[in-house]
């Protein structure tokens, strides 16, 4: 039998493998999301019907706009304590069983607290500014608040490439020319401006 007939036979097999593996890698990640579903869940009834809420509220005998800041600022950070174990497993444990990741535990890490500050200092600066917006307008502030999320929309869209994406991702100028003049020919039959192609 030639090699050519052996890889050809060979070739299936190995896709069902790696299909299987991808099957067995969705059921892992619908299970952890309805794991994170239950414990938000669980700290939202805490907050409600525990009282937790009220004692926090009552420690914070602040103006409603940093009251509220803070509050949430309490409130994610638990919310990421409890949630760090299913966070581990599911951003480290399963990429690395299933071959899909080759990063360190300390760069995961990295990255975790990075994606946690980002997360805190945009949510912390939403909050904020609805709730002053609420207090200073209280007839158009849903108005003011999706204008807001739209206009901040459109400049993270725009510099996320240049200034989020580099804390994740070492970012480099792509040296094949050639491939590179294809790329900005293929952008520009699609209407995209580019600004550099990174690796």
């Amino acid at each position: 039998m030639s090699h050519s007939n052996q890889d050809q036979m060979a070739e299936p097999a190995l896709n069902q493998v790696r299909q299987e593996q991808a099957r067995k890698y969705a059921e892992a990640g619908r299970r952890l999301v309805f794991g994170d579903l239950a414990l938000a869940g669980i700290l939202l009834l805490m907050l409600v019907f525990g009282g937790l809420s009220i004692k926090l509220a009552g420690l914070l005998a602040l103006p409603i706009v940093p009251a509220a800041s803070i509050y949430f600022v309490v409130l994610m950070l638990g919310y990421g304590v409890l949630s760090a174990p299913l966070s581990y497993y599911r951003g480290f444990v399963l990429p690395h069983r299933y071959g899909l990741s080759i990063q360190t535990l300390g760069g995961w890490l990295g990255d975790e607290a990075k994606s946690g500050v980002l997360s805190l200092l945009f949510g912390t600066g939403i909050v904020a500014a609805v709730y002053w917006f609420i207090t200073s307008f209280p007839q158009i502030w849903w108005l003011l608040t999706w204008g807001v999320v739209v206009l901040l929309s459109l400049i993270l869209t725009t510099l996320a490439p240049i200034l989020i994406v580099p804390l994740f991702f070492k970012m480099k100028q792509l040296d094949d020319n050639e491939l590179k003049l294809r790329l900005e020919k293929l952008a520009q039959r699609a209407g995209s401006r580019v600004r550099g192609i990174y690796t």
